[in-house]
């Protein structure tokens, strides 16, 4: 009879093990973007962001990326800004990033 009690909480100590791992991963993953930059994958959160951003700033881009990777090739180490030739010849700043559930990574970029 010990050992069906031993299975749920092993179990549960697995699954909190891995929600810890999971939000470390994330947090350096978005730290070594920017300390400021979240990345969000609730779509309605992100459009309420982007409609207050919206509502704030100058026009803005929104760029599509398939992996923080990708993103991370784009930012600057010294200056912290976002550059893409394929997107604008000057220097930009992530303002929000969004996974949509097509996997896809919607960054919110504002000319600097």
């Amino acid at each position: 009879m010990k050992a069906y009690l031993a299975l749920p909480v092993a179990l549960l100590l697995m699954a909190c093990s891995n929600e810890s791992n999971e939000t470390t991963q994330t947090e350096v993953t978005q730290s070594s973007i920017s300390e400021s930059t979240e990345v969000i994958d609730n779509e309605t959160a992100f459009l309420e962001q982007l409609a207050d951003f919206d509502a704030e700033h100058e026009p803005f881009i929104v760029a599509y990326y398939d992996s923080l990777d990708a993103i991370k090739e784009k930012v600057s180490d010294e200056t912290n800004t976002f550059v893409d030739p394929e997107l604008s010849e000057r220097e930009l700043q992530i303002k929000l990033i969004f996974k949509g559930d097509d996997d896809y990574y919607r960054v919110v970029l504002k000319e600097i």
